[in-house]
């Protein structure tokens, strides 16, 4: 079933097996639905390439997997959003956000916790995106991750992660020390 295949494809991926999910892409995408073979074929090779960094090619098969089941559509929305933000393409970015806020709004086809999770997903990465672009301060940083560990969030994993490279990068700028100068 699609749904097995989803599942799998993303779990493999988030406990970092890509070679095992790409050789169940090979071995078992044959065996899904005709009609659904292609898209989902495509749908999981963008996946793999965005764990492998490749953010081209997984731009590229996010693009091709034509999923009309809503479930798919946010998944894809969500990535679609990470490409962006992993490529630092933030206006895209933003844009797409919006309207990402704008198609979550109108879902009435689907349990609204998922729903729910994907918005705070935007809000989530719009205030890491501000800090990002201000001032990558250490005190904001660490407020966006304390707010999001009690919240039921989309890829909150994947956030807390882009949040503690911020801390690294803070951590490896140098420090102005002001000395004065005697005449």
């Amino acid at each position: 079933r699609a749904s097995h295949f989803r599942s799998i494809v993303k779990t493999g991926i988030s406990m970092g097996d890509i070679e095992y999910i790409e050789q169940f892409i090979k071995n078992y995408a044959r065996r899904l639905e005709p009609n659904l073979r292609t898209p989902l074929k495509h749908f999981a090779h963008a996946n793999v390439f965005f764990a492998k960094k490749m953010y081209n090619e997984a731009l590229y098969n996010i693009l091709r997997a034509e999923l009309n089941n809503t479930l798919y559509k946010i998944d894809s929305r969500r990535l679609t959003a990470k490409i962006y933000y992993e490529t630092n393409s933030i206006e895209n970015l933003q844009s797409y956000l919006d309207a990402f806020s704008h198609f979550l709004k109108n879902i009435r086809t689907i349990d609204e916790t998922i729903v729910n999770r994907n918005k705070r997903f935007i809000k989530y990465l719009k205030k890491l995106i501000r800090i990002k672009e201000t001032s990558r301060d250490q005190y904001e940083l660490n407020l966006l991750e304390n707010s999001m560990v009690n919240e039921n969030v989309s890829e909150k994993n994947w956030l807390t992660k882009k949040i503690s490279e911020m801390n690294i990068d803070n951590d490896k700028k140098p420090v102005n020390n002001l000395r004065t100068v005697s005449n």
